[in-house]
C-alpha cells in the first residue's frame, strides 16, 4: 500500500496554519470573554479572518500561500479539526450527568419535549418552503428539512454551563433545570442527527434504508449502555491501578473514543455520535480516571478544538450574504430558532406550572446553540445536505443565538431568589462544600483485614453521609483474602473492591489518590501504645496529598463504635482541630453519642480549673473557637458540652476526662508536620496515641489543606 507523504512544503504550510490559526483564534477569543462571549464565537471569527472573506480580499497572495487548493495540504488540517472535534464531543459527553434529569424528573421531561418539538416543527416547515439554490445539490427536500428541524431542536450546554457559572446560578434550581433540559436536548439531538445522516447518506427515504439506519441505532445504542458500559468499567477497573504518572488511563480512553466514533462512521451515523457517547459511557463509569479525562478536555479546549472552529470559519463566505435571499433566510431561521425555543419553553414549563421569571430564564438559557451548531453545520456541509449559502446563514444563527445568550440570560436572572426550600438546600450545600474532610467524594477504606480494619470501617460507616460510595483497598498479601466480612459492614453504599498483590499499599493508595477520593480512612493497632506509626503509614502520611483519618482502639475490650459514646474533641480555632469537630459531629449524631469540645488555655500553669458552659453562655473574646466548636455541634443536632479549662497540658485534660468516666472516645485533628525525612503527626497526637486507653480517632491533614473547595 503506497501511502503519499506530504513534502517539505506542505508541512511548512501546515505548521504555518496551525501557528496563524491557534495564534488569532486565541487573541479573538480573549477579547470575546473580556466583553461576556464565548470564546468559541472568537475561535470561529479567526476562521473568518483569515478566509476569503477577509485575509483573502486584502491580501490575497498571502491567503493563497496559507490556504493552498490540494486535497493532501486541506487533508491534514481538517485531520486535525476533526480530532479536535471528536475529543471536544467526548468531553462533552464526560460532564453530561444523565443522573441530573431522572433527579429533576417531570420538569425535565415536559420541557426538554416541549424545546425540542415546536422548535423542530419550525425548522422542518422552514426546511420545506426553502428555494432550492439554498440546498445541497445532491439532497431532497425532505431530508434537507429534516437537517433544519434537527439544527434547530438542539441547544448549546457549554454556553449556558459558563453564564450560570459566572453569575452562580449553576446549582440554584433553574440552573440545574438549564442544564438538565439542555443535556436532553442535546442527547436527543445528536440520536436524531444520526438517523438525518443515515437518511442523507442513502439519498431518499425507502422504508428500508429507513429501517436499517434505526436498527443501526437502536443496536449501537443498546449495545453501548448494556454490553458497553460493563465493558468500559472493566477495562478501566484494570488501567486505574497504574503508576500516577501512567499515561495508560489517559490512552485508553482516547482509543475507546476513536473506535465509538469509527464504529458510528462506518454505520453512516456520523462519528460525532459514537464519540458523544463514548464520553456518557465513560463520565458514568466510577472507575474513569479524572487526571485523564482532564487530559482530554485540556488538549480539546486549548489546541485541537479552536482549529476545529477556525477551519469551520475558514469554509464561511461572507459575500454569500449579498445575496438578499440568503440574508433573509438567515433572519428566518433565527427567528424560528428562538421563537422555536421559546414557544417550546413557554408550553413545557406551563404545563409543570413554573413561575414567569423562570420560564424566561429557561428560554434564554436553551436557546443558545454555540459550538455543537457548528459542528451540526460542519457535518451537513460534508454529507452535502447543505451548500456554502445555507452553511453560511446556520453558522450565523449559531452565532447571533450564542451572542444574544449572555445578556438575555443575565436580564432573566437578576434579582432571583428562589424559594424557601432552594435556600435551605443551597445553606447545606454550601455548609457541605467548605467541609475539610467529609464530602460527597467517595472516600478510600485502605485495610489489612484485621480488627482495626473493622473499626476503621464502623468509623467511617457511621460519620460519611449516607449514599457516598467506599472504595476498599487491599494490596500485597492481604489482597489475597476475602473482603466480604468488612465489605458487609457498609450497608447502604456501593462498595468498589480495589485489590492488587502485584502492588505495594503505597502504590495502591496513590493511584486511588490520584483520581480524586474525598479522603483516606484506615486503623492503627490498638493503644496506649508506640508513638511511632506502623511503616505503612507513616509512608502513606509521608505522600498524602488529601486527609488521612486514623482509626485505633484502645487496648482494653470496648464497646463498638456502632454505639452512644462520650466524645470529647479538643477545640483550638484551627483548620485541623475544625476537622475533628467535623468528624465528631457526623460520628455523634448518627450514633446518638454526647460531645464534649474542649478549649484549654496553657499561658497560665495553674491548677486544674474549669468553666462549664452552654451555647447560652457568653464566652469572652479567647474562647471564639469554643463558640464556634458549639455551633457546629447545635446545627448537626448534637447533644454538646463545652469545657473552658486553663493550665497543664491539653493531653493532661482529656486523660483526666477518660479517668472521671466524662469522655470514653477522642477525636484530634492535627497538621501533617515535616520531621527529619518525613512527616509526623505532631506531638499532640503523638502523646495520645501512648497514654489513651479508648477509641482515638486523628484526622490528619496534608500541610496547606483548605477543604476540597480550594481544589481546583
Amino acid at each position: 500500500m503506497a501511502v503519499a507523504a506530504p513534502d517539505n512544503h506542505q508541512v511548512l504550510v501546515f505548521l504555518t496554519q496551525l501557528v496563524a490559526i491557534l495564534f488569532v483564534a486565541r487573541a479573538l477569543g480573549v477579547v470575546l470573554r473580556r466583553v461576556g462571549q464565548p470564546a468559541v464565537v472568537g475561535e470561529l471569527l479567526a476562521g473568518v479572518v483569515l478566509g476569503p472573506s477577509v485575509l483573502g480580499k486584502v491580501a490575497p497572495q498571502t491567503f493563497d500561500w496559507l490556504f493552498p487548493d490540494g486535497d493532501l495540504q486541506s487533508g491534514m488540517l481538517y485531520a486535525v479539526a476533526w480530532l479536535g472535534l471528536i475529543l471536544m464531543l467526548a468531553a462533552a459527553g464526560f460532564e453530561s450527568d444523565l443522573g441530573v434529569l431522572k433527579k429533576l424528573g417531570r420538569p425535565v421531561a415536559a420541557i426538554s419535549v416541549a424545546s425540542l418539538v415546536v422548535p423542530m416543527i419550525g425548522g422542518f416547515a422552514l426546511g420545506m418552503v426553502t428555494l432550492g439554490e439554498l440546498r445541497g445539490a445532491e439532497t431532497t427536500s425532505t431530508i434537507f428539512a429534516l437537517f433544519i428541524a434537527v439544527a434547530l431542536s438542539i441547544s448549546s450546554l457549554p454556553v449556558a454551563v459558563r453564564v450560570l457559572s459566572e453569575m452562580g446560578m449553576i446549582r440554584r434550581d433553574v440552573g440545574q433545570l438549564i442544564v438538565a433540559c439542555a443535556i436532553a436536548n442535546d442527547v436527543v439531538g445528536w440520536v436524531l442527527l444520526g438517523v438525518v445522516v443515515g437518511f442523507a447518506d442513502s439519498g431518499t427515504l425507502d422504508p428500508s434504508d429507513l429501517a436499517r439506519t434505526v436498527a443501526y441505532l437502536v443496536v449501537y445504542l443498546g449495545g453501548m449502555f448494556i454490553i458497553g458500559r460493563v465493558l468500559v468499567d472493566r477495562v478501566l477497573q484494570r488501567t486505574a491501578t497504574m503508576a500516577a504518572m501512567s499515561t495508560t488511563p489517559t490512552f485508553v480512553l482516547v482509543l475507546m473514543v476513536l473506535a465509538s466514533a469509527a464504529l458510528t462512521q462506518a454505520l453512516h451515523l456520523e462519528a460525532v455520535l459514537g464519540a458523544f457517547v463514548a464520553g456518557l459511557v465513560i463520565g458514568g463509569s466510577p472507575w474513569r480516571d479524572e487526571r485523564a479525562s482532564r487530559l482530554i478536555e485540556q488538549a480539546a479546549g486549548a489546541f485541537l478544538a479552536p482549529v476545529f472552529f477556525a477551519t469551520a470559519g475558514l469554509r464561511i463566505d461572507l459575500a454569500v450574504f449579498a445575496d438578499s435571499t440568503v440574508l433573509l433566510w438567515t433572519a428566518a431561521l433565527v427567528a424560528v430558532a428562538t421563537v422555536g425555543k421559546a414557544v417550546g419553553v413557554a408550553v413545557g414549563a406551563s404545563a409543570v406550572g413554573l413561575p414567569r421569571q423562570e420560564r424566561w430564564a429557561l428560554a434564554a438559557g436553551l436557546n443558545a446553540r454555540g459550538a455543537l451548531e457548528i459542528v451540526i453545520a460542519s457535518v451537513g456541509l460534508s454529507i452535502g445536505v447543505l451548500n456554502e449559502a445555507s452553511y453560511g446563514a446556520v453558522v450565523a444563527m449559531a452565532l447571533i443565538t450564542t451572542l444574544f445568550a449572555p445578556p438575555a440570560l443575565r436580564i432573566a436572572l437578576a434579582n432571583w431568589t428562589g424559594s424557601s426550600a432552594e435556600q435551605l438546600r443551597l445553606a447545606e450545600e454550601e455548609q457541605r462544600r467548605q467541609r475539610l474532610v467529609i464530602g460527597t467524594r467517595p472516600p478510600v477504606l485502605s485495610t489489612r483485614r484485621g480488627v482495626a480494619s473493622g473499626l476503621a470501617a464502623d468509623f467511617l460507616q457511621h460519620t460519611w453521609p449516607p449514599g457516598v460510595d467506599v472504595t476498599v483497598v487491599t494490596a500485597g498479601s492481604d489482597a489475597a483474602l476475602p473482603l466480604a466480612g468488612l465489605t458487609e459492614r457498609f450497608a447502604g453504599r456501593r462498595v468498589r473492591e480495589r485489590s492488587r498483590q502485584d502492588l505495594s499499599i503505597d502504590n495502591l493508595l496513590e493511584a486511588e489518590a490520584a483520581k480524586g477520593p474525598g479522603s483516606i480512612v484506615t486503623g492503627l493497632p490498638p493503644g496506649p501504645g508506640s508513638r511511632q506509626l506502623p511503616e505503612t503509614i507513616a509512608n502513606l502520611l509521608n505522600q498524602t496529598q488529601i486527609p488521612v483519618v486514623l482509626v485505633r482502639d484502645g487496648a482494653s475490650a470496648s464497646s463498638p463504635l456502632t454505639s452512644s459514646r462520650k466524645i470529647v474533641v479538643p477545640v483550638a480555632g484551627t483548620t485541623s482541630a475544625r476537622a475533628a469537630q467535623e468528624l465528631a459531629a457526623n460520628f455523634a449524631r448518627s450514633t446518638n453519642s454526647d460531645v464534649v469540645c474542649l478549649n484549654v488555655d496553657t499561658r497560665e500553669r495553674v491548677p486544674f480549673s474549669d468553666r462549664r458552659i452552654d451555647d447560652t453562655t457568653p464566652l469572652s473574646r479567647a474562647e471564639p473557637a469554643l463558640f464556634d466548636a458549639l455551633e457546629t455541634m447545635n446545627a448537626s443536632e448534637v447533644s454538646v458540652r463545652a469545657l473552658a479549662l486553663r493550665g497543664q497540658r491539653l493531653t493532661d485534660h482529656v486523660r483526666r476526662l477518660i479517668a472521671t468516666g466524662e469522655a470514653d472516645m477522642v477525636i484530634v485533628g492535627t497538621t501533617l508536620r515535616q520531621h527529619g525525612a518525613g512527616r509526623s503527626v505532631g506531638p499532640t497526637a503523638e502523646a495520645l496515641m501512648g497514654m489513651v486507653d479508648v477509641p482515638l480517632v486523628i484526622a490528619a491533614l496534608p500541610p496547606g489543606w483548605g477543604g476540597w473547595h480550594r481544589i481546583h
